[in-house]
């Protein structure tokens, strides 16, 4: 169970890294949004 709690955190960072990627610096308060989702989920 532990190791798959670390697995899907790692991929949530992941997906966060590509959004903050994709839109650079287009929307700061987007991604800021993006982020707390990602944690929440």
């Amino acid at each position: 169970m532990m190791n798959l709690s670390y697995n899907s955190k790692s991929k949530a960072t992941v997906i966060f890294v590509s959004n903050s990627t994709r839109n650079s610096s287009s929307s700061s308060r987007s991604s800021y949004s993006s982020r707390t989702t990602v944690f929440s989920l």
